[in-house]
């Protein structure tokens, strides 16, 4: 199956009819520049409010997260993943770190 066609579930039911191929992982981790890592914690200190640079991290982590979950479970001949989980162990020292981790399934053909 085609990567962009894998259907992704956050839902902690299985589908109907499937066979289930075991867990799959993707994860990420993005680093900022030093320069925006040294005026985040000044901004955060006079000013407040959101960090973009590291909202920005955070998004291309997860993104790129999610494509290499789909990547594992293409590799594995899934048609889908489901219980999809997010994990987002520290946004520290310039770097967003995502990790995504579900189960990977197969249509049963009957």
């Amino acid at each position: 199956m085609d990567k962009k066609e894998i259907a992704l579930s956050t839902g902690t039911v299985p589908p109907a009819r499937i066979a289930e191929l075991g867990l799959v992982t993707g994860s990420c981790v993005i680093s900022t520049s030093i320069l925006g890592d040294a005026l985040a914690p000044l901004r955060n200190m006079s000013v407040g409010g959101e960090l973009k640079q590291y909202t920005e991290l955070l998004r291309m982590s997860t993104e790129k997260a999610i494509e290499r979950l789909g990547e594992k479970a293409c590799e594995k001949g899934a048609d889908g993943v489901y219980a999809i989980q997010f994990m987002a162990p520290q946004v520290a020292g310039g770097a967003a770190e995502v990790v995504a981790v579900g189960t990977a399934y197969k249509f049963n053909d009957t």
